[in-house]
């Protein structure tokens, strides 16, 4: 978890809020989603590592759904 938190904090520090909260879970499922990708904290970590588009990617999350 700490790699994916580490991760989300640079490209995107609000999703990385989200994770690291009650929500998590479904943070993590969306983010997998996103990338096409296991629904596990590992998958969605390498994925976002490997991928040069992550930032982007991550931004078109729609975090209101977590409020």
């Amino acid at each position: 978890m700490e790699a994916l938190l580490n991760l989300l904090k640079g490209a995107a520090p609000m999703l990385a809020t989200v994770v690291a909260g009650p929500l998590g879970g479904k943070a993590v499922s969306m983010i997998a989603e996103k990338f096409g990708v296991e629904d596990t904290v590992e998958a969605v970590a390498k994925a976002i590592a490997g991928d040069p588009e992550a930032t982007q990617k991550l931004a078109e999350i729609d975090l209101a759904q977590f409020r």
